[in-house]
């Protein structure tokens, strides 16, 4: 973990071709307020920050263009290729891939994301969307307007130069909108359409 607001890693086993890894274990609470989500989205830039540059994975594109395609309209499709190609120019980094609330605890001192498995170079827009926009299981977002632009607003003046300007910065939160509710959709969950077509439309 180092400097990074991640847990330390305290062992690393390999067993019978699978890696096991001990990690500190991080006592505290979730993000509440706009206060305590602000912190977050410092948290997620410092991490953005020290990987950045990182090549998203090539499977991206061809995931996107099965997800709209299973979906079978011209203009999510649309928006999927645009998907393609701003993740091909933007400069990647380490993404969480399962980046939330849950997966924030606070300290008194300090933010610490957890549950790394799913990270993987992605472009920096995924993590954004999916902890700004996800909905609970009650169909709610988990972040209300206040949070989301505490969460949004810090992390982009956390990174400062590194991150465009802020309709290009809009722009690509939307597009991870978009990534989030297409692979929702294509998973069965019908509820995520209206969601998909929203962001559609202000994409347009």
């Amino acid at each position: 973990g180092g400097g990074l607001p991640v847990p330390t890693l305290r062992a690393h086993v390999v067993s019978d071709d699978v890696n096991w890894l001990a990690l500190e274990h991080l006592e505290g609470t979730q993000p509440r307020d706009p206060s305590t989500h602000g912190r977050a989205g410092e948290a997620l830039a410092a991490v953005h920050a020290e990987f950045w540059g990182a090549r998203p994975g090539v499977g991206l594109a061809s995931r996107w263009e099965e997800d709209a395609s299973a979906i079978g309209d011209e203009s999510v499709s649309a928006v999927a290729r645009e998907l393609a190609a701003r993740a091909s120019e933007v400069p990647g980094t380490l993404g969480h891939g399962d980046f939330e609330p849950a997966n924030v605890v606070m300290s008194r001192t300090r933010a610490g994301i957890v549950d790394w498995t799913q990270a993987a170079p992605r472009p920096y827009f995924l993590d954004l969307a999916r902890y700004g926009y996800l909905r609970g299981d009650d169909r709610q977002p988990q972040l209300n307007l206040q949070d989301r632009a505490a969460f949004l607003s810090s992390y982009r003046a956390s990174l400062a130069s590194l991150v465009p300007d802020e309709e290009r910065f809009g722009r690509d939160v939307l597009l991870g909108q978009a990534a989030l509710f297409m692979q929702q959709v294509a998973a069965g969950d019908d509820n995520a359409l209206q969601d998909l077509f929203r962001v559609v439309h202000e994409l347009s």
